[in-house]
């Protein structure tokens, strides 16, 4: 019914189930937030590609390494992009990102995390991607309250997703590969 999808699981919310690695051997993919989970992945044995780096804390190091060996990554806010814009600049390769958007939301308002599509931070971060040769936009994330309990919720941060995608990506539908929704699902 879902069509190509893949759940990653928090490292953050339980490092000793990481650990354990059965959520790993049923397939599920790391998501982490820091360069200690990152490094933490890697030697658990996760590939890159199945690692989702997400949040704000992205130190240097880990944020090159995930561009270098092309996880996930999810970039947080302005600054995160300057590191990134910064450091494939000049590069030979060309890096795929996603950002993370934010949607002040019922009940939830909007987050201090990721680009506002209201004030039009989002679109500033697309255009920023859009205007350096190594790196180019393949994902849009959401992460809503971790004590988030109503599905519908969810299924508005999507729609408004896919609205953004729609009024302000370029082919979308063909240069998108993925969305990334977050948070404590009921």
């Amino acid at each position: 019914l879902w069509g190509p999808h893949v759940i990653g699981y928090s490292f953050k919310t339980n490092y000793l189930m990481a650990e354990s690695q059965i959520l790993q051997q049923e397939g599920a993919w790391a998501e982490v937030v820091s360069g200690y989970e990152y490094e933490m992945a890697r030697r658990l044995g996760h590939r890159p590609s199945q690692i989702i780096y997400n949040g704000p804390y992205k130190d240097d190091q880990s944020l090159h390494l995930a561009l270098q060996h092309r996880a996930l990554l999810n970039v947080n806010e302005h600054d995160e992009l300057d590191r990134i814009v910064a450091g494939v600049t000049g590069s030979d390769q060309i890096h795929e990102v996603g950002i993370r958007v934010t949607s002040d939301l019922p009940r939830l308002g909007l987050s201090r995390f990721g680009f506002s599509m209201e004030n039009e931070e989002a679109r500033v971060a697309v255009d920023r991607i859009a205007g350096c040769p190594n790196l180019r936009l393949v994902g849009l994330h959401s992460h809503l309250y971790g004590d988030t309990d109503d599905p519908t919720l969810y299924g508005l941060a999507a729609e408004r997703l896919g609205r953004f995608a729609s009024e302000s990506l370029v082919d979308f539908q063909r240069n998108l590969k993925y969305v990334d929704l977050g948070g404590g699902y009921p």
